[in-house]
């Protein structure tokens, strides 16, 4: 006999929560996708089900040993987990604490989970044995460290399953279901007696060692040893693609089987089933998202934004004004395609030095001379004219002085050159500005009116640029009526989305006004997918409907029908930013679910979604502008790194900018972005907790300074 588990009935009136806590410095930094935390979640929600009503609290935190405690006695002493599972950190690097962490925080040991884990995990891998993991009890909550790897998690939390229920009643103080237990130990021990000894099951093989409770047949419910041939490893491998989707208390793994007393049966494990609507009680009260510093949610947005270089050649006059170069441009011809006199004055030659000389004709520019000039000839000529042959130099009119005239002064017959010229003096040689096949636009630079004029100059007339994006704008929530409509009492006008087109509009972009989404799951859904099917959006926003509130249900959507980069940013205001994708065949859609204040979702665009939309017009350069500037004003710092509005005056000594700020820096006040030229950022209270006046700050120039 493997050993003395046996499984429980549900108590439908029994609450589990169970916290499962990812530890892990590029997990909880974004660089990494945390696996494990997601898959113990299904595990757990499909494995624990009949011993109660199942909740689940997720986390990921660095490998820093003060949060991780501090997580640990949240869960234990305020959210009262029965159980907490940590993923990661029990390695022998200068990083994994987890134990040491889990120490400090456990009463009492339970060395025989930490046996049965190493032992097992043993028989996999003699690496195993570089484990370090504590499990112990605090209070009434059961804390097991589990390794950071996806099979290595998975497979741990099997090998202690069995003994799960049992160690609930027991730490519950629940008398009743202690006592029911025992007694069924002895039962399964008399029939273990009685059965021939099986051999040992290799590690991929049965579980013919735990007693499992398991529905026959006809329906009904016996334990017995089960000798049915299905792998936990396989059919847990199932729920993979379901990662942390909510499963009900009656749903998940049915143990139902189709045997006869003469062979072994096959129970394959049905699948676990996302509840589209749960309870409002039920829903996450953590979230589940790691919450990524600002630098690292820009760096994720701007790797994930794939650039489609399509060829679309635009005509010079036809609107090329903002757009972005797709390709080099090169000069057809040379500038200028002659030589040229640069100033008004007499073209010469330099050998003849001072004196006088003949005028043997006028050159203006736009004519082409009709003479060459010998020694002491000059030819009276303007800015911008063709140099005669035979001419090396041009003297400006400054420099000369009339001798003869006539035709009552209006033809020049002689004149004298008051100081000797020198070869090429004020003569532009061919070429001289623009070199014909030089490049004289990169790509990827934006079209401006030098940029456009110097294509004129040198000829081109058609260049290949990129394609704007195609951008989707929603609202979301029932309480928003549009600026004018009449409203009734707790409705809203919305603000969000004027804001947010006229700042896409500013940049040289159009979007479309794709209406406002409900707040019903169903309707949402069916709303953005019509959007996605239907239209060719590269990039789709939405404001509001990302936070914690039982109504915010585009996270919810993203979180079933996309792929979710980041769900929470380390940042002051615009915390639940979200970044997706969505893949329908060879389409992506880039998501943008920005926070539904108004001044969150002006800050957030601008920081995330602008740099988007211009890397995919091809911007070499897409993210904001940064400087230098000194505070006007005293501040506390706030534990999240603070985007402060404030307006800058230029006026100053050392030609560092003063910034003052706008006012309260409330995320509903949109007066504070009214006045705004800059976005200051401040650091979070960790390294100080005040700035003073005077000191230097960096600060994200907004793409247009109000005067």
């Amino acid at each position: 006999m493997a050993g003395l588990y046996v499984n429980h009935e549900v108590i439908a009136s029994r609450e589990l929560k169970i916290g499962i806590l990812t530890v892990s410095d590029r997990c909880s930094a974004g660089t990494q996708e945390d696996k494990s935390g997601p898959n113990l979640k299904a595990l757990v929600q499909t494995s624990l089900h009949r011993l109660g009503v199942v909740k689940v609290i997720t986390g990921c935190v660095p490998d820093e040993l003060l949060i991780i405690k501090s997580c640990l006695l949240h869960w234990a002493d305020t959210e009262k987990c029965i159980l907490i599972l940590t993923t990661g950190g029990t390695g022998f690097t200068s990083r994994d604490v987890t134990p040491e962490a889990t120490k400090a925080v456990i009463e009492r040991e339970a060395p025989g989970l930490v046996v049965r884990m190493l032992s097992k995990s043993i028989e996999t891998t003699p690496m195993a044995m570089l484990s370090r993991p504590v499990c112990g009890i605090r209070n009434s909550t059961i804390i097991v460290n589990l390794p950071g790897s996806k099979k290595g998690s998975q497979e741990c939390f099997e090998f202690i399953l069995p003994a799960l229920g049992h160690a609930f009643d027991l730490v519950s103080s629940d008398e009743e279901n202690v006592a029911s237990t025992h007694s069924s130990m002895e039962q399964t021990k008399l029939l273990a007696d009685q059965l021939p000894v099986t051999p040992r099951r290799r590690q991929d093989d049965s579980c013919s060692d735990i007693i499992c409770l398991v529905r026959n047949c006809n329906g009904s419910r016996a334990t017995s040893p089960c000798s049915h041939r299905h792998s936990h490893r396989e059919s847990m491998d199932s729920l993979q693609s379901y990662g942390s989707s909510s499963v009900s208390s009656d749903q998940g793994y049915d143990f139902s089987c189709s045997s006869s007393e003469s062979s072994m049966h096959q129970c394959p494990h049905q699948r676990a089933v996302y509840i589209d609507t749960p309870k409002v009680a039920e829903r996450d009260r953590f979230s589940p998202y790691p919450m990524i510093l600002v630098s690292k949610a820009l760096s994720i947005v701007l790797s994930t934004v794939k650039v489609q270089k399509k060829r679309h050649l635009v005509n010079l006059h036809a609107g090329l004004l903002g757009k972005v170069l797709m390709e080099d441009v090169r000069a057809k011809e040379p500038y200028p395609p002659f030589a040229a006199s640069v100033k008004d004055g007499y073209a010469v030659i330099a050998a003849d030095g001072a004196g006088v000389r003949r005028v043997v004709e006028p050159i203006t520019a736009g004519q082409v001379p009709s003479q060459s000039l010998r020694s002491g000839q000059c030819s009276r000529i303007t800015t911008g004219a063709p140099i005669p042959v035979g001419a090396d130099a041009v003297v400006q009119v400054e420099d000369t002085e009339l001798v003869e005239a006539a035709d009552n002064g209006n033809v020049e017959v002689l004149v004298r050159m008051k100081t000797p010229p020198s070869i090429l003096q004020d003569i532009r040689p061919v070429g001289f500005d623009i070199k014909q096949g030089e490049t004289i636009l990169s790509a990827g630079e934006k079209l401006g009116p030098s940029e456009l004029g110097l294509m004129a100059m040198a000829g081109v007339n058609m260049v290949s640029v990129y394609t704007p994006p195609s951008i989707g704008l929603f609202s979301t929530g029932d309480e928003l009526v549009s600026p004018g409509a009449e409203k009734s009492e707790g409705q809203i006008y919305d603000s969000n989305k004027i804001a947010l087109l006229t700042a896409i509009r500013e940049q040289g972009f159009n979007a479309a006004d794709l209406g406002t989404l409900p707040d019903n799951f169903s309707l949402l859904r069916d709303k953005i997918s019509n959007v996605i099917d239907d239209a060719n959006h590269q990039i789709l926003i939405t404001t509001g409907g990302v936070s914690m509130g039982e109504k915010d249900l585009v996270k919810k959507f993203l979180a079933q029908f996309g792929d979710i980069k980041f769900g929470r940013v380390q940042m002051k205001p615009g915390k639940p930013t979200t970044f997706a994708t969505i893949t329908r065949g060879p389409k992506t859609i880039y998501f943008f679910a920005l926070p539904g204040n108004p001044v969150s979702a002006l800050v957030t665009f601008y920081l995330f979604a602008l740099p988007a939309i211009r890397k995919l017009a091809g911007f070499k350069k897409p993210y904001l502008q940064r400087i230098q500037a000194r505070l006007d004003f005293d501040i506390c710092l706030d534990p999240r790194p603070e985007y402060h509005r404030a307006r800058l005056n230029w006026d100053t000594d050392d030609g560092v900018p003063l910034a003052s700020s706008t006012g309260s820096q409330c995320s509903s006040r949109l007066l504070s972005m009214r006045s705004c030229h800059a976005l200051l950022e401040l650091p979070s209270c960790e390294t100080i907790r005040k700035m003073t006046r005077g000191s230097l700050v960096t600060g994200l120039l907004l793409p247009k300074l109000i005067t």
